[in-house]
C-alpha cells in the first residue's frame, strides 16, 4: 500500500489564510540590518519581521485615523481641525522618523515645525488655495532638491520636509488641494502666486 506523501514547507502564519503574493524590493544596508537583528530579537524570519511591520503600520493608520476623527468631533471648529491635524502629523513624522517625538530630540523638531505649520494654515483667514499652498509650504521641484544636495542647504531641506506632514495631514482631512492641483500652481511665476494670494497691491510691496 503506498504512504501519502508527507507536505513539506512551513505551516500557514495566519490560520485558514494563504500568503498568495510574492514581493521583492530592495533595501539600504543599514536598513537591512535593522531588519535582521528585529527578526532575530522577535524570533521570525527577515520577510516575517517585513510583513509583521507592514501590517502594523496599516493597523496604526487606522488607529491615527480614528483618534483625529474623534477629536474632530469632541472639539468641533477649527479647535477640532487642529487637534486632529496634530494627531495625524505626529503619526506621519514618527511613522517617517522610526521615533517617537518625546525619545528623539531631531523627531521633536519635526513635529514642533509641523504643528507650527498646521496652525499657520488654519488660523489665517484664506482659504488653502493651490497658490497659498505653493507659497506656505515651499519651496518645490528644483529649488527643493538644491537644498536636499547641500549640505549647507541639508536643515532647510529637513525643515521643508516637516512643515510637508503638515500639508499631508490637511489633505487627509480634506483640507488642502491635491498635488495635482498644487504641481499645476507650482508652474505660476512668484508674482503670480503672489497676486492669488495676497492681492495685486500687497503683491506689488513684496
Amino acid at each position: 500500500m503506498a504512504r501519502k506523501k508527507s507536505k513539506m514547507g512551513r505551516p500557514p502564519r495566519h490560520e485558514g489564510e494563504r500568503l498568495s503574493k510574492s514581493r521583492t524590493f530592495r533595501v539600504r544596508p543599514h536598513l537591512d540590518g535593522s531588519l535582521q537583528k528585529a527578526a532575530a530579537e522577535a524570533g521570525r524570519s527577515v520577510s516575517e519581521e517585513i510583513e509583521h511591520r507592514l501590517d502594523q503600520s496599516f493597523q496604526r493608520a487606522h488607529e491615527a485615523d480614528l483618534i483625529a476623527d474623534a477629536l474632530r468631533a469632541a472639539h468641533g471648529g477649527r479647535t477640532g481641525d487642529l487637534l486632529s491635524a496634530i494627531a495625524t502629523v505626529v503619526w506621519l513624522i514618527e511613522r517617517r522618523t522610526g521615533k517617537k517625538w518625546n525619545e528623539d530630540r531631531d523627531t521633536a523638531f519635526d513635529v514642533r515645525e509641523a504643528v507650527e505649520a498646521v496652525a499657520e494654515a488654519l488660523v489665517i483667514p484664506r482659504s488653502l488655495t493651490p497658490e497659498r499652498v505653493v507659497d506656505l509650504f515651499g519651496p518645490w521641484g528644483d529649488d527643493l532638491e538644491r537644498h536636499r544636495k547641500s549640505d549647507r542647504g541639508r536643515w532647510f531641506y529637513d525643515y521643508v520636509q516637516a512643515r510637508r506632514a503638515a500639508l499631508e495631514a490637511l489633505q487627509k482631512m480634506g483640507m488642502a488641494p491635491s498635488d495635482a492641483e498644487i504641481a499645476g500652481a507650482t508652474k505660476k511665476s512668484r508674482r503670480e502666486i503672489f497676486e492669488a494670494v495676497y492681492g495685486k497691491e500687497e503683491a506689488e510691496k513684496k
